[in-house]
């Protein structure tokens, strides 16, 4: 098939730009059949067709002539020319299309319904990642989280000394940098665990 269609854009490229020299014969072909499949991957038969055509009609930045002779210099030149066009095309079209809004920033109210409504749909199973925080803040401000501040506190230092011995267990095979950088998340990874607890605890969404 791809055979065919090679024969057929070899022919469209002769008769369109009025080459009346003979058509090539089979060593110049299949010197034409591996240039086109070496240098001119990237453009489909239709692309050589529609280029020879646009260089017929003057509509390429320079017209490439031919004189009489199909060659590898010719088709490659218009194809050259071809290619600055399509890229100067996809500029002009690109700048007419409006640039897509910025994401939207949801709420903590927001958040929190989007986790609700993820937990109705798989039934009460928790996804991997979500905007924690969010969630939590907006359950914070709705009085859903029903525990005291030392709760939290004692929950948050449990938590903090189950990721220290688990780091240090793995303090061999951590660089000095690695285990620095860990370290020093340990805080913050012990908070946003607290609070995914919390959130499973007093969520509300049956």
């Amino acid at each position: 098939m791809a055979q065919l269609k090679f024969k057929q854009t070899i022919a469209a490229i002769m008769v369109t730009a009025s080459i009346r020299s003979e058509p090539p014969d089979e060593v110049f072909e299949s010197v034409l059949w591996e240039y086109f499949g070496t240098y001119l991957k990237g453009f489909t038969f239709e692309d050589i067709r529609l280029a020879v055509l646009m260089n017929a009609a003057g509509e390429l930045s320079t017209r490439v002539e031919h004189y009489q002779l199909l060659d590898i210099n010719f088709i490659s030149q218009v194809m050259e020319f071809y290619l600055t066009k399509k890229i100067e095309v996809k500029k002009r079209v690109q700048a007419l299309i409006p640039p897509p809004p910025p994401p939207k920033e949801e709420t903590p109210e927001e958040c929190y319904n989007g986790l609700v409504s993820y937990l109705k749909k798989h039934d009460g199973e928790f996804p991997e990642y979500w905007a924690w925080s969010k969630v939590y803040d907006h359950m914070e401000d709705a009085l859903m989280i029903e525990v005291t501040n030392q709760v939290k506190w004692e929950l948050f230092e449990s938590i903090c000394e189950r990721l220290e011995k688990q780091l240090s267990a793995r303090q061999f095979e951590l660089s000095t940098k690695e285990y620095s950088s860990e370290l020093s998340r340990i805080d913050d990874d012990a908070k946003l665990e607290c609070r995914k607890q919390m959130i499973k605890k007093f969520i509300k969404w049956q």
